[in-house]
């Protein structure tokens, strides 16, 4: 069982006190929540860099950092895992297998750490599977694996006609992966439907 923390307007990366201290609260109470439910994984978007940040990109990187550090050790005392998301936009502070890895070596010093890999955002930001495939290190962080269309899952507006490389890409990484919890990310039954029938 696992928790997805809210990533629409949070920014742990956010240069504006107000937004990053609310959005460290925000991702603090749904590890909160994850515990007292007897979860264990927790997922959450990594930051996102607007003008300001992007200005100030050293800066700013070290404020993420400095969040997940926060993150991290409460999620720790509370037995949770954080896993880090990949999404897509261009502002979005990860968004490829180098941004993932890059996080995963800052934070290996925590044990509670991993990653939620989105299918539908790898590809749109037209990610090669291949540099997850022969990315060894990367692999053994993956906990859970989004399977749906792209831009983005979590949209009303979706790309059917990208299903099948969907599911060629899935079915690539499963098996690389450790006993991956693997989620149908759609809102459309019909979609659902399809995927299971062909992953099964």
């Amino acid at each position: 069982m696992s928790i997805k923390a809210p990533a629409f307007t949070q920014n742990i990366a956010s240069f504006n006190d107000y937004v990053r201290d609310l959005t460290l609260a925000q991702y603090k109470r749904c590890i909160d929540i994850c515990a007292k439910l007897d979860c264990q994984l927790v997922t959450i978007r990594a930051g996102i860099f607007f003008y300001e940040e992007k200005r100030k990109r050293v800066f700013a990187q070290k404020r993420l950092l400095e969040s997940l550090e926060e993150l991290l050790e409460y999620a720790s005392r509370l037995n949770v895992t954080l896993l880090i998301e990949n999404y897509y936009l261009p502002m979005d502070a990860v968004k490829k297998v180098k941004d993932l890895r890059k996080i995963i070596e800052l934070c290996s010093h925590h044990d509670n750490i991993g990653v939620a890999l989105n299918i539908a955002h790898l590809l749109n930001v037209r990610e090669s599977i291949q540099h997850l495939i022969y990315d060894r290190i990367l692999k053994k962080y993956i906990r859970i694996i989004y399977v749906g269309l792209p831009p983005t899952p979590w949209d009303l507006d979706y790309d059917e006609s990208k299903l099948s490389n969907v599911i060629e890409n899935t079915k690539k990484i499963i098996p690389l992966v450790h006993d991956p919890i693997v989620i149908i990310a759609s809102i459309s039954m019909p979609i659902i439907k399809k995927m299971l029938e062909i992953l099964r």
